[in-house]
This record gives C-alpha cells, sequence and structure tokens, in this order.
C-alpha cells in the first residue's frame, strides 16, 4: 500500500499495459500514462484487456481485435479499483479493497497546480500522517460492452469481509483473494 500511497501523491501517471511475446522474448507497450496501473483482466474471447487505474478510479479497456484494434478507451470511472477479473458469464468485477481516502478526493477535486503543490507537501509529511487502509468491501459488476454497472455489492464497516485485493467469478461464486488475510473469501452471485 505504501507503494500505492508514494506513486499517487508523486501525481505522475507512469503506469503502463505490457505486452510479452514467449517466442521472441519481445515486450510490447500497448499502453503507458496510466495512473498506478493495478489489476489486469483478459476478456475470455481475447478481444479486450481491462487494467484497473486505481489513483484515477477508473477501468481502462484495450481493444485487442475489432474497429478498435490498438485503442484504449475508458470503460468505468469513479469506483476506486483493485483487482478485476473478466467472467465467461459475460461480467466483469472489480473489488476496491478501502474506501476512497479524503486526500484522494480532495485532490482530485483541485486545480492542477494546487494539487501538484499539495501533493508534494504531502510527500514530506511522515508515513504515520498518510491515510490507512480503511475496513471496507466493495464489489463491483459491469458489462464489459459500456461499462454500465449491473451490482455493486458493498460491507462499509467492513464487518464481514474486507480488504480483500482480488476477484475471481467461477460457477455463480466470487472467490475473492488477499494480500493480508489468512483467508479467502467466497460469495454466491
Amino acid at each position: 500500500m505504501d507503494t500505492y500511497k508514494t506513486d499517487f501523491l508523486r501525481g505522475n501517471p507512469k503506469g503502463r499495459l505490457l505486452r510479452y511475446n514467449p517466442k521472441t522474448s519481445k515486450i510490447d507497450v500497448l499502453a503507458d500514462g496510466i495512473w498506478f496501473a493495478n489489476g489486469v483482466a483478459v476478456d475470455p474471447n481475447e478481444e479486450f484487456v481491462l487494467v484497473v487505474s486505481t489513483a484515477s478510479s477508473r477501468v481502462l479497456k484495450y481493444h485487442l481485435e475489432g474497429k478498435k484494434k490498438s485503442e484504449v478507451e475508458v470503460l468505468l470511472d469513479g469506483y476506486f479499483l483493485d483487482g478485476i477479473d473478466c467472467s465467461t458469464n459475460g461480467k466483469c468485477y472489480g473489488i476496491i479493497v478501502t474506501a476512497p481516502p479524503l486526500l484522494v478526493k480532495v485532490l482530485s477535486a483541485l486545480d492542477p497546480v494546487v494539487n501538484r503543490w499539495l501533493r508534494f507537501a504531502c510527500m514530506m509529511m511522515p508515513k504515520s500522517f498518510m491515510p490507512s487502509v480503511v475496513p471496507y468491501l466493495g464489489i463491483v459488476e459491469f458489462d464489459p460492452k459500456d461499462g454500465k454497472v449491473s451490482k455493486f455489492i458493498e460491507d462499509a464497516k467492513g464487518k464481514t469481509l474486507k480488504t480483500f485485493t482480488g476477484v475471481t467469478e467461477h460457477d455463480g461464486k466470487l472467490y475473492l483473494g488477499s494480500l493480508s488475510n489468512d483467508f479467502m473469501g467466497v460469495l454466491t452471485l
């Protein structure tokens, strides 16, 4: 989490979406300028790749096939996602590990010059002053064609499930993984 905080405060979109060819050992940059590139999901039909831009609260869609091949578009906006998965059921799922800190909301709403200055000032503060992960769980179910949200599951206080970073759908159940919990979460859709 410290890496994310530092990357966010730097205010430089340095994240990239890469493609590795195992036959040639060649790496291609498919997309760059991503604000903390995080979760990645490939469509089951391999028509597109989704990448979470956590610091901008967006899901980006990189088209692998079709008329928009090689184009990047914002598919989902306004969700502070971490992990992401696309299922064979035609839906995609994103997981929210913590409620967006107030600092993120404030900085995102400011003029770019003021925003940059405040980010710099925050980087000088001791880490103990930085917002910490708040017990929370949010899961967004959405259509990968148009980004329309069809379901939002939330445990706003993290009483039952909290701090999960990964999600995978299988046979009508969501399996939730974590970097810190010593168990997995399972939710029936």
